[in-house]
């Protein structure tokens, strides 16, 4: 029984509900994209598979306040679409943002993540096929 309740309680851990900064973006994934890329500008930047609409960046300084733009790639790490940028702060820890389709160059940003232990933040962006949502 206890393994059973471990294991329960060890799926849970998988909710984005406790971030520390959400971005909704009022958009769906684009089908043709394979990547996203999420630019914090003096943070640095990380790239994930788009599939699951949620991506999470964690190790931000607690004092942030910096830019974010998430943008998607295809197979080829093309830009075929690109959010509003948008200023994170542990002010503001809920945003909804837009997102268009763009080509071009995909986002840069230099910098290095929170130490481990230096009480980072975690920043989970998702996409949405409308409006504001939360779970």
């Amino acid at each position: 029984m206890d393994r059973v309740l471990i294991l329960l309680l060890g799926c849970a851990a998988e909710s984005y509900d406790y971030a520390d900064l959400q971005v909704d973006v009022q958009a769906a994934v684009p089908d043709i994209a394979e990547k996203a890329r999420m630019c914090v500008e003096g943070v640095g930047l990380r790239e994930e598979g788009s599939g699951n609409g949620r991506l999470a960046f964690p190790g931000l300084p607690p004092d942030l306040q910096a830019e974010l733009t998430v943008d998607m790639l295809d197979g080829a790490g093309a830009l075929v679409g690109r959010s509003a940028p948008v200023v994170l702060t542990p002010a503001l820890p809920y945003q909804q943002i837009s997102f268009a389709a763009a080509s071009g160059e995909p986002c840069e940003a230099t910098g290095a993540p929170a130490e481990v232990g230096s009480g980072g933040l975690l920043l989970v962006v998702r996409f949405l096929d409308t409006g504001w949502e939360q779970d």
